[in-house]
């Protein structure tokens, strides 16, 4: 039986991220939307190359 990805071994949450470059998971998601990388609803930009 082949195991399926799970979400927390590909993926890092804001918090996680945020926790990396010494900012708040808010702050890092505002960051996304300031470099177009999120849309202003919370999802991913065309750009990010995840839709």
């Amino acid at each position: 039986m082949v195991k399926k990805n799970n979400f927390r071994k590909t993926w890092k949450t804001l918090t996680e991220l945020g926790q990396e470059f010494g900012v708040s998971a808010v702050k890092f998601g505002n960051l996304l939307k300031q470099h177009g990388l999120r849309e202003k609803d919370g999802e991913p930009s065309s750009l990010s190359g995840l839709k």
